[in-house]
């Protein structure tokens, strides 16, 4: 049987999500970092910045591979995040 579970609900470009994790996941303070293969439309990406935010991560850094830069999706990241980004082909975004 699955855990208990915290989730945010998200809209991606073809539809309603949700992203869940662990209520016991992320502990009030720790440090944070998120991952993900893909930035696109940002959905998932800012979902999860709320989500870990909501159980008291501390987002030290966002790293990416690929972003698909004729997005917007990182000037809503850098407002949501407060960030600086240095991309490539790998992407990171950190305080």
């Amino acid at each position: 049987m699955p855990y208990k579970t915290n989730g945010v609900s998200y809209q991606k470009e073809y539809g309603p999500d949700i992203i869940e994790m662990h209520a016991d996941t992320i502990k009030p303070g720790e440090k944070v970092v998120i991952a993900d293969d893909l930035l696109a439309t940002g959905g998932t990406m800012l979902a999860t910045i709320d989500l870990v935010k909501q159980m008291g991560g501390d987002i030290i850094g966002i790293e990416f591979i690929i972003n698909l830069s004729f997005f917007v999706t990182i000037a809503a990241i850098r407002v949501t995040f407060g960030v600086s980004l240095s991309c490539g082909m790998v992407g990171r975004l950190f305080n």
